[in-house]
C-alpha cells in the first residue's frame, strides 16, 4: 500500500534506530564502570577491561580517569536523546506523508469509480473513509510497525548485554516482566478486535449524522427535530468515547503494575546479592547496571506494548483501506493528464435498442430504445416520474454503461476508450445546481484552477446564460464575488443561471438540461428558457421536463412511459393525437 519512495523513507527509519539502540547499549555498558570507579578507585586495578582502556589512553590520576567515565555517560545521553528526537521528527515526517499520500490516493480511487458506485455508497461513509481510516492506518498500523521495529532494536541489545552481564539473572527478570506483558496482550487481543470493528462503525455513524445535519438544515430548522439529529451524532460519540476510553486504559495501565513488578526486582536483586556478598561496593555496579538498564527498558517495553495493541485494533480499518488500494498503484504521478481532444458531432446521435438494469435490480429502468437525435436540433424528453428519463440522459452522458445496446455520435461507438473525448463535447445542468464556495467566476469555470480560469469565456457563457447583468450590476465585486456555501445568498433562478454559464463555458456541441427549471416559478423559468431559445440552431439542445410548455418549442418531442419510447414527433401534432400526454405533463 506504500509507494517506493514511501517504503525507502520507512527503511531509511531504521538507521537512526539501530545507532540510538546501540547507543542506548553503550550507556547503559558504561554505567557499571563509572559506578564502579566512583565507588571504589581501586577498581581500576581489579577489571581487566577497565585496566587497559586506563593504560591505553595514558591517564596520570583515577580522578581523570572518573571524570572521563562520567564525561563518556553524558556524552552517549545527550547523543541518544539528540536522535530520539531527530527519529521522532523523521518518523513524523514520513507518517504523515504517508497519510496524506493514502488519502490522496483513497479520493482518487473514489472519484475513479463509475457513477454508479455512488449510488449505492453514501457520501458521508467515503469521507469517513478518506479522513478517519487513513489515520487510523497510518498511526495504528504503520507508526505502530516501525515503532516494534524500533523498541524491539533497544530491548534486543540492551537485554543481550545483560545476559552478557549475567545469564541466569537477565532472562529470569526478563521472563517476569516479558511473560507479564505477554499475558497481558493475549488476554485483551480478542476485545482490541471487538473494539476496533465498533469505532468503524461508530466514526462512520458520526459523519454521517454531521453530514445530515448541515445538508437538511432548513427542513431540521422548519420542523424542530434538531434533538433528533444531535442524539444521532451524540450515540455514536459516546460509544466512540467509551472505547477508546477502554482502549487507552488496557494500553497504559499495565505498566503502572509492572513498574511495581521492576521496582521490587531490584530491591530483591539487592537482597539476594547482599546474601551471597556482604561487600556492597562490590555489588553497586552490577546494581547500578540493571537499574539503569531498567530505566531505559520499561518504557521502551511499554511503547512496545503499544504500539501492539494499537496494531492489534486497527486490523478493522486496515482491511476497509486494504480493499479499496491494495490493488491500486501506489508509485506517484504528479504529472498532468494530457488534455482529451473533442470527439467531433457533425451529423447525428444515435441510440440502438439501448436497455438498462441498475446492479442492484432485476428490473429494466429502459427498455430497447431507438432514436435519432440530429446536430443543431432541439429534443424534448416527457413522461411520468419513473418513466426513466433522467436515466436515458444519464447514459447519453456516459454516467451509466448501457445494459443492452450501443450509442454512436456519427457513426463512432460510443465506449470506455473514448467516453472521455465524448464527454468533453457535453454540458449538462441538472434540476438542483451543485455550487461551492467560491466566487462567480469560479463556479462557472467549475474544476478549472483559479490561475486557469479564461474570464473571456466566462462572461461569454455568462451572457448566453441570461446572467452577466446580474453579476455586474447587483454583486459588489462582479465575477469574483464569493456565493457562500452551496450559493445560499443566491435565488433558485440565478443559481440555475450560473448552472447554465456553466454548462456553456467549454462551449460544449450538445447541451442537455434535465429538469433544469421544474424547481422555477413560471416567470423565472421564462427567463432561463427564453436564454435557451436564443441558442437554438446554434447547439444540439436535449431537454428533459415535466412541463409541456418547457417543451413546446423543441424540434422533435419524445414520450417516455416505462422505459419505452410511446410516442414522437413535432409537440403540437403529439399534443393532438395523444390524450396521455396531457396525463404526464403539467400544463405550464
Amino acid at each position: 500500500m506504500l509507494s517506493e519512495k514511501e517504503k525507502r523513507n520507512v527503511y531509511l527509519l531504521l538507521f537512526p534506530a539501530i545507532i540510538t539502540a546501540f547507543l542506548n547499549v553503550v550507556g547503559v555498558a558504561f554505567i557499571a564502570p563509572f559506578v564502579a570507579v566512583a565507588s571504589d578507585p581501586k577498581a581500576i586495578a581489579h577489571y581487566e577491561k577497565l585496566a587497559w582502556v586506563y593504560h591505553s589512553m595514558h591517564f596520570e590520576t583515577q580522578r581523570g580517569f572518573l571524570l572521563f567515565l562520567g564525561v563518556a555517560v553524558l556524552i552517549i545521553l545527550i547523543l541518544v536523546n539528540s536522535l530520539n528526537a531527530f527519529t521522532y521528527w523523521s518518523t513524523s515526517y514520513v507518517i504523515l506523508h504517508a497519510r496524506a499520500s493514502m488519502a490522496t490516493r483513497l479520493l482518487t480511487y473514489y472519484l475513479s469509480k463509475p457513477y454508479v458506485f455512488f449510488l449505492d455508497h453514501n457520501s458521508a461513509s467515503l469521507m469517513n473513509n478518506i479522513f478517519e481510516l487513513v489515520n487510523r492506518v497510518t498511526t495504528g498500523v504503520l507508526q505502530a510497525c516501525i515503532g516494534i521495529v524500533t523498541a524491539g532494536l533497544v530491548i534486543l541489545l540492551i537485554v543481550s548485554l545483560l545476559v552478557i552481564v549475567n545469564p541466569l539473572m537477565a532472562l529470569g527478570s526478563m521472563l517476569i516482566i516479558g511473560g507479564a506483558y505477554g499475558a497481558i496482550y493475549i488476554s485483551i487481543r480478542r476485545k482490541l478486535n471487538i473494539i476496533s470493528k465498533h469505532d468503524v462503525v461508530a466514526e462512520e455513524g458520526s459523519h454521517l449524522s454531521v453530514s445530515e445535519s448541515f445538508g437538511g438544515i432548513k427542513d431540521i430548522k422548519l420542523f424542530g427535530c434538531e434533538s433528533q439529529f444531535i442524539q444521532r451524532f451524540s450515540m455514536p460519540q459516546y460509544a466512540l468515547a467509551k472505547n477508546r476510553a477502554l482502549f487507552t486504559g488496557m494500553q497504559h495501565v499495565p505498566k503502572y503494575a509492572l513498574e511495581v513488578v521492576a521496582f521490587g526486582g531490584v530491591i530483591s536483586l539487592i537482597i539476594y546479592m547482599l546474601s551471597i556478598n556482604k561487600d556492597f561496593s562490590a555489588i553497586m555496579p552490577t546494581i547500578a547496571l540493571y537499574v539503569f538498564a531498567g530505566y531505559k527498558l520499561m518504557p521502551v517495553i511499554q511503547q512496545l506494548f503499544v504500539h501492539l495493541t494499537s496494531l492489534k485494533s486497527s486490523y478493522s480499518a486496515l482491511d476497509v483501506l486494504y480493499a479499496c488500494l491494495g490493488g491500486q498503484s501506489a508509485s506517484s504521478n504528479d504529472e498532468e493528464p494530457t488534455p482529451k481532444k473533442l470527439l467531433q458531432f457533425n451529423d447525428r446521435l444515435e441510440l440502438v435498442k439501448l436497455s438498462f438494469m441498475y446492479p442492484s435490480s432485476e428490473r429494466l429502468v429502459l427498455n430497447a430504445i431507438s432514436l435519432n437525435i440530429k446536430v443543431n436540433t432541439t429534443v424534448g424528453f416527457i413522461g411520468t416520474t419513473g418513466s426513466g428519463k433522467t436515466t436515458l440522459i444519464d447514459l447519453i452522458l456516459g454516467l451509466l454503461t448501457p445494459t443492452h445496446g450501443n450509442i454512436y455520435v456519427d457513426g463512432i461507438e460510443i465506449t470506455s476508450k473514448n467516453l472521455q473525448q465524448w464527454q468533453r463535447s457535453l454540458g449538462y445542468v441538472p434540476q438542483h445546481i451543485y455550487l461551492c464556495d467560491n466566487s462567480i467566476a469560479c463556479n462557472i469555470a467549475f474544476g478549472v484552477p483559479h490561475d486557469k480560469i479564461d474570464m473571456s469565456a466566462v462572461m461569454r457563457a455568462a451572457k448566453l446564460a441570461a446572467i452577466d447583468d446580474f453579476v455586474v450590476s447587483k454583486l459588489p465585486n462582479g465575477y469574483e464575488t464569493v456565493i457562500g456555501e452551496r450559493g445560499v445568498r443566491l435565488s433558485g433562478g440565478q443559481r440555475q443561471r450560473i448552472g447554465i454559464a456553466r454548462a456553456l463555458y467549454h462551449d460544449p456541441s450538445i447541451l442537455i438540461l434535465d429538469e433544469a427549471t421544474s424547481a422555477l416559478d413560471g416567470t423565472t423559468e421564462d427567463v432561463i428558457m427564453e436564454a435557451i431559445r436564443n441558442l437554438g440552431h446554434k447547439k444540439t439542445i436535449v431537454i428533459v421536463a415535466h412541463r409541456l410548455s418547457t417543451v413546446a418549442e423543441c424540434d422533435h418531442v419524445y414520450l417516455l412511459e416505462d422505459g419505452e419510447i410511446i410516442d414522437q414527433g413535432v409537440f403540437s401534432e403529439l399534443a393532438q393525437r395523444n390524450s396521455h400526454l396531457q396525463q404526464v405533463a403539467s400544463p405550464c
